[in-house]
């Protein structure tokens, strides 16, 4: 857990040393070629396609993050991260996964 790492699909990241992803594609992409990061600043809501349909969600890198930990064995000691997104149902719901997760592997 070397890097930090900041989703969303518009803004940009508080200075200092992030990599910057606009997807769950590319977020998926990165944790996996480099490990996990040592913090993730989550946004929730990543925007649409042409259609009008929302795309995957911060919730669901979320979710997919950790089933990538618990695939992987991985520990989350060590690990951070902020919800900076401004939907506040959708940041709740991510803040309560990571939050289980955590506990769950405490066990």
């Amino acid at each position: 857990m070397t890097y930090r790492l900041f989703l969303d699909d518009e803004r940009d990241p508080p200075a200092g040393e992030w990599e910057v992803v606009r997807s769950l594609e590319t977020a998926q992409a990165l944790v996996q070629a480099r490990g996990l990061p040592s913090f993730i600043s989550f946004d929730h809501d990543l925007g649409a396609d042409e259609a009008g349909k929302p795309l995957p969600t911060g919730a669901d890198f979320a979710r997919w993050l950790g089933d990538f930990v618990m695939d992987n064995g991985l520990s989350l000691d060590g690990f951070e991260w902020y919800v900076h997104s401004q939907n506040p149902i959708g940041a709740a719901n991510i803040n309560g996964y990571l939050l289980g997760l955590v506990e769950h592997l405490g066990r």
